[in-house]
């Protein structure tokens, strides 16, 4: 389960975004919202135990928070329940443009320093705010010495908050905010505006319109500077971004259950781009989405990205979903550039990404762009399609690209196989599907081997994303490639290391997993094996923790509530115990003389290791 904190220009994104993926999730914001989403909404303001509370019930394995940033209280209750909880979170935030460089606007730090400034300048008699109606109460002082406007939105819920301040209404202005700049400047010349007040709202709070009203009456815009936030484990600024990171979750906290999901090749991909951009060219104008008819009859849905238009050439972009495939691309951009000639032809290029092929006994002859047949098949039954339905007779040049293709391609064979400058475009059906968790660890194998011919004779395996961030702290000067995600397949990456005879093995995970490991569950999916709070009671026991100890352990329910009752510290007996306990599992997998490391993160990335 995801659950969204929105309320906000971004929440919607998200909710329309998880909607089209179909993510089971809960909405929350602290007011009713007129709009609808597809998950479940519920209102109201979250404390920090009402939240953990609620994530546990609800078996919430992200947060997206994608509240307004002046919610600080919203941000900081979010940030202490993914600690205690172990919840990553996803903030979907704004984007802020510079103001270094406008005369007209000031910046403050508060609310309580702007009013200073205001009552400082007794030149400023008219002053129109924009700060939304939660702040009216901020400028009190200043109600009956300057004739001070507010702007809200045009909604009851609005009027009432306005009303609740005990602020002249008459000074009050229910506005649509999100109308054309040219309504703000009609509001400012109509109350005759001195000086305008806003809070740093950023790109979707319609910034560029207050700067336009400022800078087309000659008037000072004041802006409160956004509070800063806490960190975060994942921050996308766009809709796309946020795609990309939802995909990559998929495969490690987002799984649902056992059961391997299909995806699409590269191919595919490309097919839709150029679908997309013939559509264009005809329509002047890109879908949102775009389809591609597969030989199984099935569809395979795109969103469009990045819309390029020319007279006679187009580009645009998707994200590709490789599903559970072991798949370097998975979550990409994947793109295409069409350009339309009188030849009637259909040819292929390589654009940026996309390798040449420079040996032979490939399906592609030395010289072609790595665009395999199937991939073109697909493409040029795309072509005839719209150009039967709209009748016109000319030749296409299609220029796949893959804007990181170049660095990509260093984690598969194609450098080995004669495939220079970027990655191969695949598949003969479109479709990917992975037939077990034998493709995962294949593709550990895979990333193993690629590892040891790019000369990395000391691997790192975690879990997933947050623990391999935290391992790069430790280890800041090894390779890329030396850092493999093995999912909860411990023991079946241990095994291809001791095959593969990697010189030294480091492991790196969580407590929960640390204390499955360290029981003998070299599978530590949550479906194999649950949290033993016995079995960590059991140890605590063993090694003399107070009896308070030993039985909040062995009531707890998730094992980063042990990091409550045993706070960290860096020899920590008990986490020192499960260190050793974890590592000789390993051992038993290894060959003698292979070096392995044990390290066990804290949620704070801190380390212990054996």
């Amino acid at each position: 389960m995801i659950l969204v904190f929105g309320g906000t220009t971004e929440g919607k994104k998200v909710a329309s975004l998880l909607d089209w993926l179909k993510e089971d999730y809960i909405y929350s914001t602290r007011t009713p919202v007129k709009y609808k989403v597809g998950g479940e909404q519920i209102n109201g303001e979250l404390t920090f135990e009402k939240t953990a509370s609620f994530c546990v019930e609800q078996e919430v394995k992200v947060i997206v928070d994608a509240a307004h940033p002046f919610a600080v209280n919203v941000h900081d209750n979010i940030k202490q329940v993914s600690l205690k909880l172990d919840i990553p979170i996803l903030r979907y935030s704004r984007v802020f443009p510079s103001y270094e460089d406008e005369k007209l606007v000031r910046l403050f730090d508060s609310y309580e320093q702007m009013v200073s400034a205001i009552e400082a300048h007794k030149s400023f008699k008219i002053i129109l705010a924009l700060t939304g109606v939660q702040t009216i109460n901020h400028f009190k002082s200043l109600w009956d010495k300057r004739d001070i406007y507010f702007r809200i939105l045009d909604t009851e819920l609005s009027r009432s908050k306005a009303i609740e301040t005990g602020v002249d209404m008459a000074r009050v202005l229910p506005e649509d905010p999100k109308a054309d700049a040219s309504v703000l400047m009609d509001t400012c010349k109509k109350v005759g505006t001195q000086l305008l007040l806003s809070k740093e709202s950023g790109e979707s709070g319609l910034m560029d319109a207050k700067l336009q009203a400022a800078k087309q009456f000659n008037i000072p815009l004041w802006v409160v500077k956004r509070p800063q936030l806490p960190e975060f484990d994942f921050e996308v600024f766009s809709d796309k971004e946020l795609l990309q990171h939802i995909y990559r979750l998929r495969k490690t906290i987002l799984k649902k259950g056992e059961d391997l999901q299909s995806g699409f090749t590269t191919g595919v991909c490309v097919a839709a781009c150029v679908k997309s951009c013939l559509k264009a060219l005809q329509t002047r104008r890109f879908s949102k989405e775009e389809s591609v008819l597969l030989e199984s009859g099935d569809k395979a849905d795109f969103i469009i990205y990045d819309g390029k238009l020319g007279k006679n050439e187009a580009s645009c972009l998707v994200i590709k979903n490789s599903g559970d495939d072991p798949d370097v691309t998975h979550a990409e951009e994947i793109g295409c550039s069409i350009r339309l000639n009188n030849s009637g032809k259909t040819t292929f290029k390589a654009g940026e990404g996309v390798g040449i092929v420079t040996m032979p006994g490939l399906q592609v002859k030395v010289g072609e762009p790595a665009i395999n047949p199937g991939p073109r098949k697909l493409i040029e039954a795309q072509i005839d399609s719209i150009k039967k339905e709209v009748n016109i007779n000319c030749g296409v040049e299609i220029s796949p690209f893959v804007p990181k293709g170049r660095e990509l391609a260093k984690q598969t064979f194609n450098p080995r196989i004669g495939i220079e400058g970027g990655i191969s475009i695949l598949g003969t059906t479109g479709v990917l599907r992975p037939f077990s968790s034998e493709a995962y660890v294949n593709s550990i194998r895979q990333y193993i081997s690629v590892a040891i011919n790019n000369q990395c004779r000391r691997i790192f395996l975690t879990p997933g994303k947050r623990s391999e961030g935290f391992m790069k702290a430790v280890f800041s000067d090894d390779l890329q490639y030396a850092f493999i995600h093995i999912g909860n397949f411990i023991g079946e990456s241990l095994e291809i290391v001791a095959q593969e005879k990697v010189d030294e093995v480091v492991l790196g995970i969580m407590l929960g997993k640390a204390i499955k490991l360290a029981e003998g569950n070299l599978d530590t999916h949550s479906s194999k094996v649950v949290f033993n709070a016995e079995f960590a009671c059991n140890i605590a026991t063993r090694l003399n923790y107070p009896s308070e100890k030993v039985n909040k352990i062995k009531q707890a329910k998730l094992a980063n509530e042990i990091w409550e009752h045993i706070p960290y510290a860096k020899e920590e007996r008990f986490y020192m115990e499960v260190v050793r306990l974890a590592k000789t599992q390993c051992v038993k997998v290894s060959e003698v003389g292979q070096s392995i490391k044990f390290v066990l993160f804290t949620p704070k990335g801190e380390s212990i290791m054996l």
